[in-house]
Order: structure tokens, then sequence, then C-alpha cells
């Protein structure tokens, strides 16, 4: 059983718009690369700044007396 025809002929693309394309590609992949690389300084500038934050000793360590008294329960 024939169905006839073939497959349609893809115009095959001049070498001015290959080359254009792979600029263009190019300028894609570097503005990506730019961004992502803009993305992480941003993280880490942001964790650097909020583990800052949390430190609450210095060298010498907690100088401050511990809390060991117990809980009571309430009811009790």
């Amino acid at each position: 059983m024939s169905f006839g025809g073939g497959a349609p002929s893809v115009p095959q693309p001049s070498s001015e718009e290959i080359a254009r394309r792979a600029r263009e590609l190019a300028e894609e992949q570097e503005r990506i690369k730019t961004a992502a690389a803009e993305e992480k300084r941003k993280q880490l500038l942001a964790s650097r700044s909020s583990r800052s934050g949390t430190v609450l000793t210095g060298g010498s360590g907690v100088t401050d007396e511990a809390n060991v008294a117990r809980k009571k329960l309430l009811g009790s």
C-alpha cells in the first residue's frame, strides 16, 4: 500500500543566517551566564549578612550563667 508523496523538502539556511544565529546563541549564553553569576553573588551576600547577625558570642565564648533551673508543670 503506497500513500504517495514524500517528505517535504526543507530549505537549507544560508551561511549568513547560520553565522547570525550562532552570534545570537553566544550572546544569549553570555547573558545567562552573567545573570547566574549575579544571582549567585546576591545569594552569597545575603547569606553572609544573615549569618553575621546570629553570632552572639565573641572569641571567649558565652560568659553568662547557664539557666539550669527545672521547669515546673502547670497544675502540679
